[in-house]
């Protein structure tokens, strides 16, 4: 059991804990993230780590539903179902468009507008979108260093 230092109890608050990041949503819908800053993954768009939880300021504005931590980016959904990532997009696992580049902050995933989005996963090189509808989407690295591809049911590594 992990209580974050600084955060408040609140009824209906959402929770993502990855190694070294951690994320808490309190029922206001402001996001609260602390940890370790490497690739951009606290969204503050700089190096430095945060060792209490703190509003991350490019998404103080917009209602967070869920939130979700992989090893080098972090990913939210908005009360609306809009859906932001940052951190290291290595193998497209921020969904937005590009390789081997970095969000410093919350950048939108316009490939997601309209879908609406409810919940996210984020792993070390993917990340997974779940509806309302019960639609799950998949992006990012799609197999295993070690065993190959089809990680995501693509049946390649895209």
């Amino acid at each position: 059991r992990m209580m974050l230092r600084g955060a408040a109890k609140a009824s209906g608050a959402k929770a993502a804990v990855r190694c070294f990041s951690s994320a808490a949503g309190a029922a206001s819908g402001v996001l609260h993230i602390c940890g370790t800053a490497e690739y951009n993954k606290l969204g503050f768009g700089d190096s430095q780590d945060r060792e209490a939880p703190v509003p991350i300021p490019a998404l103080e504005a917009t209602p967070i539903a869920h939130v979700a931590c992989g090893k080098y980016h972090s990913a939210a959904v908005a009360a609306d179902g809009s859906v932001y990532a940052w951190g290291l997009e290595a193998s497209g696992q921020l969904g937005l468009g590009s390789r081997r580049t970095k969000a410093h902050t919350p950048a939108l995933v316009e490939a997601l507008s309209g879908a609406g989005v409810t919940q996210l996963s984020c792993g070390s090189y993917h990340t997974l979108a779940r509806t309302a509808e019960g639609e799950v989407y998949s992006w990012g690295f799609g197999g295993s260093f070690f065993s190959g591809a089809g990680g995501l049911g693509h049946g390649d590594r895209q």
